[in-house]
């Protein structure tokens, strides 16, 4: 029987891991996958946690949220328009070129590339120029009072990776360069990706000798290899087995609340029902997130009535969700014209939603079929999805979908919702364009947070979306590791620390 080099290579690795791979504090992560790409000026997706591991950002956020220095030692606001930073000096990349503020703006220019900029960061973004060897000023359309946090994704490569700022993404790939914590060692696509400590990092060395992230599709399988101690951390623990993994006498269950709003979308820009406003609030009166919360979810989550959370800057408590009225939504699918009902196609992949996303879909589609709305489920691989949705604007007139708060802000979510032209919005309104853009450039928060209160009404009466929960987050962690989680969801394991 022929072994092929990659499952070779696994099984030497798995080897090490459980030998020697221990004593040298070797962090092994069970994940789902190891995304789509390692390019620091692409959308991290499913790189995340990868990425953050080898690349610093000019900024960075504490577990508890607060935005401390990286790359950038200071920064401040020299104009209406215009950020400065002082550029950290002495940094080295893992391939030994030197950071400065030539090579931070090689990367901010490759960032505000047309077919590079991500919506929440290099939106606002115009330009950068260098003031010296390690000053240098970026300049956003308008003022940008979030620039200094939306730094934290600003990561940065090395001048030999950055020169072309129309660069694909297939040398960042074969060997990522960045100054993280961790350097990219060896990625064998669909099995692992290993990284070594980087010891010459400039906030110190990580006290893990390497980080491994082994990719296991099936959370059972995951489950059962953390209380095997095959690997020493995974995510999304299901609640019917935190006891069993507390019990193992290998791992136990980190229990904190997520800063991810789940939602369904409505297409408003293609030829569907849900153009007609009275069939998307039907659909927020035909569904029972109470119970589906409570029986499908085990009570691991919060409804939500916004994509807005309690934690964000401008939360409005005043709205409500739609109440759960099953003779409503079938009063006004009558009124839009569908007196026996409306047939809708709705994409979804089993890799975005976190717990249980399949079945509280499932569940979500026996409700409305009750009130005359048939969901037609489609089942999209991840990639697909994330291209139907970013790239080709071919997804499905509804689809579910997640975003996650940054910055305790609600900027990038409501402008990648419900912005004309955002990343995930299919929905035109001059009036939220508007306040969008003065909530934006805007330095008075009050004033702010006010706007987003206002926009959260408009939002649920034209019933834009289904918004549907925040879950808890349960976490698989090693007893022999002392790791706790952020509060914006990331995991950094340069901090992690070993039990004795």
């Amino acid at each position: 029987m022929r072994i092929s080099p990659g499952k070779l290579a696994l099984s030497i690795l798995l080897l090490l891991i459980t030998g020697l791979g221990l004593a040298q504090k070797d962090i092994v992560i069970g994940a789902d996958t190891n995304g789509e790409h390692y390019d620091p000026q692409r959308g991290l997706s499913g790189s995340a946690h990868i990425m953050m591991a080898m690349f610093d950002g000019l900024t960075r956020l504490d577990p508890d949220g607060t935005l401390r220095p990286s790359l950038a030692e200071s920064w401040e606001l020299v104009n209406n328009n215009t950020w400065r930073f002082t550029i950290r000096q002495g940094v080295k990349f893992h391939n030994g070129e030197s950071l400065d503020a030539n090579v931070v703006k090689l990367n901010i220019d490759r960032l505000i590339t047309p077919h590079q900029t991500r919506a929440s960061l290099g939106s606002t973004v115009t330009g950068a120029t260098v003031v010296d060897d390690y000053t240098i000023d970026i300049t956003t359309v308008d003022t940008d009072p979030l620039l200094p946090s939306k730094a934290t994704g600003f990561l940065i490569g090395p001048a030999s990776m950055e020169q072309d700022p129309d660069n694909d993404s297939t040398e960042f790939n074969r060997h990522p360069i960045g100054t993280g914590p961790f350097k990219f060692v060896e990625d064998v696509p669909g099995e692992y990706i290993r990284l070594e400590a980087n010891p010459d990092h400039w906030n110190g060395a990580p006290e893990a000798t390497s980080l491994t992230f082994r990719i296991i599709p099936d959370r059972s399988v995951q489950l059962a290899e953390l209380i095997s101690g095959g690997v020493d951390f995974i995510e999304n623990v299901t609640p019917e087995l935190i006891d069993l993994v507390n019990r193992s006498d290998v791992a136990h269950v980190v229990q904190t609340g997520s800063a991810i709003s789940h939602t369904i979308v409505f297409r408003q820009d293609v030829e569907s029902p849900l153009q007609d406003k009275r069939v998307r609030q039907a659909i927020n009166y035909g569904v029972d997130i109470d119970t589906i919360i409570d029986n499908v979810l085990s009570g691991y989550a919060t409804p939500l009535a916004t994509v807005v959370l309690p934690i964000a800057l401008g939360y409005n408590p005043d709205v409500t969700r739609y109440p759960y009225d099953p003779e409503r939504a079938r009063e006004l699918l009558a009124e839009a014209g569908y007196p026996d009902g409306v047939a809708i196609e709705f994409d979804f992949t089993p890799s975005i939603g976190e717990l249980y996303n399949t079945e509280v879909l499932q569940a979500i589609a026996r409700q409305l079929e009750g009130v005359g709305i048939k969901l037609h489920l489609n089942s999209l691989e991840y990639g697909i999805a994330i291209q139907r949705v970013y790239g080709d604007d071919t997804v499905n007139p509804a689809f579910r979908w997640q975003w996650k708060t940054w910055y305790n802000d609600p900027d990038s979510i409501l402008y990648g919702f419900f912005s004309t032209g955002g990343s995930a919005s299919y929905v035109s309104y001059p009036e939220i364009d508007d306040m969008l853009h003065r909530a934006r450039y805007n330095l008075d928060n009050e004033e702010r947070a006010q706007i987003y209160r206002d926009l959260q009404v408009i939002i649920k009466e034209e019933a834009i979306h289904l918004p549907l929960y925040n879950l808890q987050t349960l976490y698989g962690v090693s007893d022999r590791l002392d790791w706790q989680p952020r509060v914006d969801g990331r995991l950094y394991f340069a901090q992690t620390k070993f039990r004795d």
